[in-house]
């Protein structure tokens, strides 16, 4: 069974990022299950609150959660082609981290991504920066991506809650599932892998890959 952990790199209850992953999570599958990490009621980042002992219940759970998952999805608002506060937050309480020994929680994991944004056609800075982050922490990247124009009419791709309501994205969610649940088996058996695809929605009946 592989265990994918998500990540959204949003707090906004209607966030179409968080819905990304709400879809991802029904979709997935056989031999996946998925779980929503909550980072919303994580502290700033301090290492002296590790130092001290002081490590709060939402650290603990975030970090026990991430060092049982097999692979992590990423679903990160495109505003400013870098990684958003709560995220980069998060990611602080992975990987420099006294309350587990030092140990990082990412290293080794499988890990994806996916962006919504307000543009048609993005540049690949919004993925280029995690994945560079991802490399350093020694994780195996699935270069597949999916790419949502949120404001696209034509698109329709989300609800006024932030959930996924395009069949075509769902069938695509379902297929990054697959070669996410791939990756992972490949890396617990040793086997090599190469997976390169971008797609990404603007228009109805319109994709464009790069």
């Amino acid at each position: 069974m592989t265990f994918v952990l998500g990540l959204s790199g949003s707090l906004r209850l209607a966030s179409a990022s968080s819905g990304m992953l709400r879809a991802a999570s029904n979709n997935l599958p056989h031999g996946a299950k998925m779980q929503l990490a909550n980072i919303q009621n994580l502290p700033l980042f301090n290492q002296d609150i590790d130092a001290l002992g002081k490590t709060p219940d939402s650290v603990r759970t975030f970090r026990e959660n991430a060092t049982a998952a097999d692979a992590f999805l990423f679903s990160i608002p495109v505003n400013s082609n870098g990684i958003s506060g709560p995220l980069k937050n998060a990611l602080d309480w992975g990987y420099k981290n006294y309350g587990l020994n030092g140990m990082n929680v990412f290293s080794g994991k499988v890990f994806a991504v996916m962006g919504v944004g307000q543009v048609n056609s993005p540049n690949h800075h919004y993925s280029a920066h995690l994945k560079d982050w991802a490399r350093s922490m020694n994780m195996k990247i699935v270069d597949k991506t999916i790419y949502v124009n949120r404001n696209s009419v034509e698109c329709n791709a989300f609800d006024q809650n932030g959930n996924v309501v395009n069949e075509e994205i769902k069938e695509d969610l379902r297929k990054l599932m697959e070669e996410i649940v791939n990756v992972s088996m490949d890396k617990r058996e040793g086997n090599s892998f190469s997976i390169s695809n971008f797609k990404g929605y603007s228009q109805q009946g319109e994709t464009f890959s790069f």
